[in-house]
């Protein structure tokens, strides 16, 4: 049976523990309004960059088009965006495991892994990675979108890889993110071809079609990283609520359960002090 001692210090870190979980949760309350409204910003962005590269496909016959056909022979290339720390429940792993199990649907594939944790889970399978990169999750801006995208867009166009996916967590609600795979090249036009003339368009439209792909395929990926973080503040909120919760029910029980040990130490003592003075008197 725990001593007064142990029950007291085992009390004692169990409400330091909360009040370190409690603050988590309050300070992961805070980002997920901040980056979600970042991320309501840019999906105006996002829908009119999609809208202009659907108008430029539906302007000719793009079928042999590289950003339309693919770009090449290769694997398909998964952008892999993860959290940098944990304490967040599945939103990790959630991820990781949707973006493993696309890389290893084809021979060849490769990967840009985003998050430190999605990295690590590759890692430790020995999947292939381009590049990883860490302390963006949590805080995104577009120039890391664009630096992303250059490089994705480059192995795309040199024919290294003939898809490009993004996997990261969809928001839903508070309580609900799901893992999301969306392939954003080659793109799928909603319009039908134009013949000859549209493809003698193309030849003299190919730099603005590159620049529009360009910030459609940046924008997606800033707006999948924004979106990424609200799951990962929501997950690491909802968990930081159940820590706290089952702190109290510890301290609780734990509460009783020294009640009553010093009752029991008081009672022993009394019965002690009773038999002592008898024994006197006697």
């Amino acid at each position: 049976m725990e001593t007064m001692r142990e029950l007291r210090l085992r009390l004692g870190s169990i409400q330091n523990t909360k009040q370190i979980t409690e603050s988590m949760r309050l300070i992961s309350t805070q980002k997920v309004q901040r980056v979600r409204l970042r991320m309501m910003e840019n999906k105006p962005y996002l829908e009119h960059a999609a809208s202009v590269v659907r108008d430029l496909l539906a302007e000719a016959d793009y079928a042999g088009h590289r950003y339309f056909a693919g770009g090449g022979e290769g694997g398909p290339l998964v952008i892999l965006i993860t959290g940098d720390r944990g304490l967040c429940g599945g939103y990790n792993t959630n991820a990781s495991k949707e973006g493993y199990a696309l890389a290893r649907k084809t021979e060849g594939s490769q990967a840009i892994c985003v998050g430190a944790k999605g990295r690590d889970y590759f890692r430790r399978r020995q999947q292939e990675m381009t590049r990883a990169f860490r302390g963006l999750s949590e805080n995104p801006f577009h120039e890391d979108a664009r630096s992303i995208a250059d490089i994705a867009l480059s192995m795309y166009n040199e024919g290294r890889v003939g898809e490009v996916y993004l996997v990261y967590t969809e928001y839903h609600t508070m309580l609900l993110q799901e893992p999301k795979v969306w392939r954003v090249l080659p793109v799928s036009p909603d319009g039908a071809g134009a013949g000859d003339a549209g493809m003698r368009w193309l030849s003299k439209g190919e730099a603005l079609i590159q620049y529009a792909v360009s910030a459609y395929v940046a924008s997606a990926i800033y707006g999948a990283m924004l979106e990424s973080a609200v799951c990962e503040q929501c997950s690491r909120v909802m968990s930081m609520d159940s820590a706290v919760k089952n702190a109290d029910k510890m301290i609780a029980t734990l509460t009783l359960r020294f009640n009553e040990t010093r009752q029991g130490a008081i009672t022993q003592e009394i019965a002690e002090v009773v038999g002592g003075a008898n024994v006197i008197a006697e």
